[in-house]
């Protein structure tokens, strides 16, 4: 246990609706607060996913979201959606895109 003492630096928010298959990657830093996040989400470290006055996120099936990224506000993020590292989302994210940027912006579009 000094080795690796257990800490409480990744939270889930209780009224969040999870699909199956969701993947923290080194969840230290990381808080998750959305209405319904899809299946096979992937999220990084450091990563916020969380509330402004307006509400909380809907996230999409097979999304992945690098670290160091926030995604807030009353959103929804499309389905098969990557997030770049970094990134700042606070508009809607249609499905099958790449997003990067600070704010976020489409970079690639998949059929």
């Amino acid at each position: 246990m000094w080795l690796a003492p257990p800490h409480n630096s990744f939270i889930i928010a209780t009224s969040s609706k999870i699909g199956k298959g969701m993947l923290c990657v080194h969840p230290i830093g990381t808080v998750v607060n959305a209405r319904t996040v899809g299946e096979h989400f992937i999220v990084g470290n450091n990563t916020v996913i969380g509330a402004n006055i307006n509400g909380v996120p809907e996230i999409g099936d097979e999304v992945f979201v690098g670290v160091n990224c926030v995604i807030i506000g009353n959103i929804k993020i499309g389905n098969n959606v990557k997030i770049g590292a970094g990134s700042v989302v606070v508009k809607d994210v249609p499905s099958n895109c790449t997003i990067v940027g600070n704010p976020a912006r489409i970079i690639k579009k998949m059929n």
